[in-house]
């Protein structure tokens, strides 16, 4: 097996990545993802309420 046969051999492989992150980006968008997002959720509610939950969101979910 070469390194090209690996590149055109599994294209299902890279839909299933881009379908799991377009499923997570859409999650994000809409503002209900805030479990997602590293050092958010393990943050104290008195942290938590110094940020917009659905602006960080929005934010994640772009970038």
């Amino acid at each position: 097996m070469k390194l090209a046969d690996l590149a055109t051999g599994s294209d299902w492989i890279v839909w299933i990545v881009f379908a799991i992150f377009a499923v997570l980006s859409i999650i994000l968008l809409s503002g209900h993802g805030s479990w997602f997002i590293s050092g958010y959720n393990t943050a104290s509610n008195e942290e938590k309420e110094k940020y917009d939950e659905k602006k960080l969101c929005r934010t994640m979910g772009i970038g």
